[in-house]
């Protein structure tokens, strides 16, 4: 009788120590995120580069380049890609905000439309309907928001490289420490095994998922243009 009643107790103080625990994580992360967001940011650049230095290695000029200076060139290239992007944006942007007037009028007409369709135009609700729609759909806070946290992705991108440029001038010495810590035998060899396997299937995945982002990216501007759309 007495182990029925304590295994309620038990499993409910497993479950609240459970809580307590994710919630700690949840917060560490929370307060840890200008620093564990560079960090993730440049692990998932790392496999990408080794992707795209093992695509050089069958290029001919730059197949005769090391491994390791395939994968500074490939960085490079990111980094540099990155940045003329993010600068096209922030310029897409500032246009954005300079026609965003514009735009305000043209969906305050569309607003007033449906309400002229409904037989609403003039009714005091939705006057105060329309008035806090307004404020909802405020184009150039919107824009001002998006344009501040582009601004911020240039020092996301600093860390990275350098968290980046870090973690690949430390994978000559990798295995040198799997081996201090497993010892050097079979159980070191199959670890390093593992993690190559791993690696190996990482960087195919995110190689594969950005050639495919690049098409489509490519096709939507295509699109975007053939149907003359602002800003494409």
């Amino acid at each position: 009788m007495t182990s029925d009643i304590r295994a309620p107790r038990g499993s409910i103080v497993s479950v609240a120590a459970g809580l307590v625990i994710v919630s700690c994580v949840l917060g560490l992360l929370e307060l840890g995120q200008a620093i564990l967001m560079p960090v993730i940011t440049a692990l998932l650049a790392i496999y990408v580069v080794r992707g795209a230095a093992a695509a050089m290695a069958r290029v001919p000029l730059l197949g005769r380049l090391p491994e390791g200076g395939r994968g500074a060139l490939a960085l490079l290239a990111m980094t540099a890609l990155i940045l003329l992007l993010s600068a096209m944006l922030a310029g897409s942007l500032q246009a954005i905000v300079a026609a965003a007037p514009v735009y305000e009028d043209r969906i305050e007409a569309v607003i007033d439309s449906v309400a002229g369709a409904l037989g609403m135009e003039g009714d005091g609700l939705w006057e105060k309907a329309r008035a806090g729609l307004a404020e909802l759909i405020d184009i150039r806070s919107m824009l001002g928001w998006t344009l501040g946290s582009v601004g911020s992705i240039g020092s996301l991108i600093f860390m990275a490289v350098l968290y980046a440029t870090f973690m690949l001038s430390e994978r000559e010495g990798f295995a040198r420490k799997i081996g201090r810590i497993f010892g050097h035998g079979e159980r070191s060899e199959a670890a390093m095994q593992t993690i190559a396997a791993v690696n190996e299937r990482v960087t195919t995945y995110l190689g594969l998922k950005t050639f495919i982002n690049i098409v489509l990216g490519g096709i939507s501007y295509v699109v975007l243009v053939l149907f003359g759309v602002d800003f494409a």
